[in-house]
């Protein structure tokens, strides 16, 4: 049977690498995380878990490249933060919180997201490293090298740079900005180069000092050498012929002498109906902390699991939401009565967030129905478990309250409509014809005997049937009667976690 990918990844990870092995990710935090982020987290955090149960050490470096610097003015921000465009991220307030840097602003929600996913990093700030000297060596080595360095960058990615081209963006000293400075000299030996400054004025740059940073090519592989970085996955426009992974093979070998880490290549994840990837500029996302509010941790982390890392996964924070926990729910099933293949068992371990297992015991589609139909009473719900058999459920009523809460906010932000409906508590007032009075004759004679779930609803067909009736219009008159509109769950389902004198009493209403 194949190995899962993980595992696939580990035996190579491990070539030729004794010790610690570093796994390494990270963004620039421009704005807020959401679902497509997790992508590359939890693709690490599997390969990590991997390797601990092989008793390897690891070490898992998230490195938040906040000294990047802001694009553009995002549809989320103050237009007043146009000023701050191509400032340093470190260097810019939080969109709303005084005494809050606009890193810890985006980073803080990410923080928490991820201790409820289990998964557990070292903060690494690059600020700090260029500011602390830690990149001195990298970019001193960059720039002695700067002919090698293009050399690479035009042969492999095609790109044809200006004869002042640096392999280094100082801070402009007068606009607090990275971007347009031009480097008029290069003094290695006292860690600075001299810049033209949007001024038309000349300064130094101390880099040593976190004065600038190297571009974004030549700064990922200085930190695969510096980092000693054995694994690190990224999105598919980084592996493209001539994108930067190839340019910082080539300058991880030949300028800082050490080979290029392990990698696992993702497509992005896409929200239904949008053609671009979920991105913060374009407003086309759901958060992390917004999507753990609807699903459980291990859950979140199936999502990402559950698909080969070389598709795109497309988020349907709708009925899709639902099809997915209760996919969990029978994987873990499988998992449970010792029917799952090797990769199923493997991704359901992944998915756990701790060494207790997580478990479904109530589909969500189930619990969709009940809290509608006891109309949000935690007691009415517990009633309507018991009387579905979901006795395991009612075990831990903190996780119960847990689980209702996901599915109220689910049915408040993302249901659709034909998933939502509400008890009606009178009769409509609706004109019937014989054979639909014949047919609620019949299915009121099956629920006075005792037929629930999956025979009830076949003897409801079967009522139809025998009148004459179409399955649409058999059913549509049960949600009508029921609900007030011509759909809803699956009936003998739904009408067995009602009252069973409820039942008749609403039936034989429309057959005296």
């Amino acid at each position: 049977m194949n190995k899962y990918w993980a595992s696939q990844i580990a035996d190579q990870v491990l070539i030729g690498r004794p010790g610690t092995i570093t796994l390494a990710t990270g963004i620039t935090p421009s704005g807020p995380y959401h679902i497509g982020h997790l992508r590359e987290m939890i693709i690490t955090d599997a390969l990590n878990d991997e390797l601990a149960s092989r008793g390897v050490k690891t070490r898992f470096i998230y490195f938040i490249d906040d000294l990047d610097n802001l694009r553009k003015l995002y549809p989320f921000l103050p237009k007043s933060f146009a000023r701050y465009v191509h400032y340093p991220i470190c260097n810019i307030p939080s969109p709303e919180k005084s005494g809050e840097t606009y890193t810890q602003y985006f980073l803080k929600p990410f923080e928490e997201a991820l201790k409820k996913l289990g998964i557990s990093v070292e903060f690494h700030y690059a600020h700090q490293y260029y500011q602390q000297g830690k990149m001195t060596s990298s970019i001193t080595k960059a720039l002695e090298k700067r002919d090698e360095i293009a050399e690479i960058l035009s042969r492999i990615s095609g790109r044809k740079l200006p004869e002042d081209w640096q392999p280094f963006e100082p801070l402009d000293k007068t606009t607090g900005k990275i971007r347009g400075a031009r480097i008029l000299d290069v003094d290695t030996k006292n860690t600075r180069v001299r810049y033209l400054s949007e001024n038309g004025k000349k300064y130094w740059a101390d880099y040593s000092r976190g004065e600038g940073k190297l571009p974004w090519r030549i700064d990922w592989p200085a930190r695969w050498a510096l980092l000693d970085v054995a694994f690190e996955p990224f999105g598919k426009e980084h592996a493209a012929a001539g994108g930067s992974y190839d340019v910082g093979a080539e300058i991880a070998q030949k300028i800082y002498g050490k080979t290029a880490p392990e990698y696992v290549v993702y497509e992005h994840v896409y929200l239904k109906g949008e053609q671009k990837k979920m991105s913060a500029s374009l407003g086309n996302l759901i958060s992390l902390d917004e999507f753990l509010n609807i699903v459980p941790p291990a859950v979140a982390r199936y999502f990402v699991l559950r698909s080969r890392n070389e598709r795109h996964i497309v988020f349907d924070p709708g009925e899709g939401l639902m099809q997915l926990t209760d996919e969990f729910a029978r994987l873990e099933q499988k998992v449970t009565e010792g029917q799952a293949s090797t990769a199923e068992q493997s991704v359901y371990r992944l998915s756990q967030v701790t060494d207790e297992k997580v478990s479904i015991e109530v589909p969500f589609s189930h619990l969709v129905n009940v809290v509608q139909a006891a109309q949000g009473n935690i007691d009415e719900i517990q009633r309507l478990l018991k009387r579905t058999g979901h006795v395991a459920s009612l075990k831990s009523d903190a996780e119960l309250k847990e689980q209702v809460k996901r599915v109220k906010l689910w049915l408040k932000k993302y249901a659709p409509e034909n998933i939502k409906f509400k008890i009606l508590s009178n009769p409509p007032s609706l004109t019937l014809e014989n054979k639909e009075e014949k047919m609620l004759q019949a299915v009121a004679h099956t629920v006075e005997h005792g037929l629930v779930g999956i025979d009830l609803h076949n003897a409801i067909y079967e009522a139809g049937r025998a009148e004459g009736l179409k399955p649409r219009e058999t059913f549509a008159l049960i949600y009508k009667i029921f609900l007030g509109k011509d759909s809803g769950p699956k009936a003998g389902f739904f009408l067995s976690m009602l009252e069973k004198d409820f039942v008749l009493q609403r039936l034989r209403h429309y057959t005296k």
